[in-house]
Parts: C-alpha cells; structure tokens; sequence
C-alpha cells in the first residue's frame, strides 16, 4: 500500500466509524449480556478504533510510551465525537465492591438568642 491508498482508507475509515458505533450501540443495547460484557465490547471497539486510526494516519512514532499518549488521546477524541453511542456503556465499576457507606444528617440548630443587656437613661445603645 502506498501513501494515497492509505490516506483514502484513512478517510473510509472516518466515515465509517459512526455507522459501526450506532450499529455496535444498538446490538449491546438489544442484547443479554451482563453489564461489564458489554462495557468490555464498547472498550475494546473503541480501543481498536483509536490504534487503527493511528495507525493510518501515520502518527506511530515507535516510541511505546508516546504512542500510548497518542493512541489514548485519539480514544478519548474519537469516544466524544463519532463513537459517542458507545459511551454510555462504559459505566465505571471501580467503586462496586467498596463497602457501601451512608451519609449522616447533620441536624442544624437555631443559633441562640442575642443578649440584651439593659440601657440606662441617656444611654442610646
């Protein structure tokens, strides 16, 4: 493949991934897979859309951890524009096996009265 031709599926590829992200949407969103399968196949389709984007843009550098840098920014921009059908399966899990914990109320009080101390005449308080 040369140049142009990598350019133009470059393009193709643009193009097509809003089509496959609504269609990816509307599978895991008709489907019986449990929650996480289903934060798993938006991730990883998201994640394979950023390296193939990458990929053919001919933004790799060969340096692992600029690619990284590079391929996860793309995920990100490509998850807030065109594969954004995909992202809300992609509840976060972290916290689901901490212990759940409970907020008490504060009970707030009136503040107290002000004193008031006697005036004598001729005294203006």
């Amino acid at each position: 493949m040369n140049a142009t031709d990598l350019a133009t599926l470059s393009k193709s590829l643009e193009l097509a991934l809003p089509v496959l992200a609504t269609l990816l949407s509307g599978l895991l969103a008709q489907d019986k897979f449990p929650d996480w399968l289903n934060a798993l196949l938006a991730g990883a389709c998201i994640a394979l859309a950023a390296v193939a984007t990458v990929f053919l843009r001919g933004q790799l550098t060969g340096n692992v951890v600029t690619d990284v840098g590079i391929i996860t920014a793309v995920a990100m921009s490509l998850q807030a524009t065109v594969l954004a059908p995909l992202h809300r399966f992609l509840k976060s899990s972290v916290f689901v096996y901490a212990p759940k914990t409970t907020v008490q109320p504060v009970v707030v009080q009136e503040p107290p009265e002000a004193i008031q101390l006697p005036v004598k005449d001729g005294q203006g308080g």
